[in-house]
């Protein structure tokens, strides 16, 4: 379960990288 946040999280966080770029 950890992990599956952890892969979330990653994918948020590039989606929001994205977006700030």
């Amino acid at each position: 379960m950890r992990q599956l946040l952890a892969v979330s999280q990653k994918s948020w966080t590039i989606k929001t990288s994205q977006r700030q770029r």
